[in-house]
């Protein structure tokens, strides 16, 4: 099944977020250690760090560091940076 059919494929993971919330679409999003979290549950966490972000003074433009494992909240930090270009991850240089 072909999610995104009915338009252009999404530009950036925001543009998913948006366009699996308007599809009206309620499954699960994100599994992880037996827990699981549907798109609506994941979407309010990105909205929560994104204000916990802009709460600590980042805004539109500023660049945001995120290191760490892989986890739902890696990603809803990544995610809640906002629509702009996706995240470069950077492995760590072998010594």
């Amino acid at each position: 099944m072909d999610t995104f059919a009915a338009g252009p494929p999404p530009a950036n993971p925001t543009d998913i977020l948006t366009s699996v919330l308007s599809s009206g679409r309620a499954g699960i999003a994100l599994v992880c250690g037996g827990r699981s979290w549907t798109w609506v549950a994941f979407t309010a966490r990105i909205r929560a760090a994104a204000g916990m972000l802009y709460g600590g003074g980042v805004r539109v433009g500023d660049r945001v560091a995120l290191v760490g494992h892989p986890s739902p909240v890696f990603f809803e930090i990544a995610l809640g940076c906002g629509p702009g270009p996706w995240p470069r991850f950077v492995g760590a240089p072998r010594r």
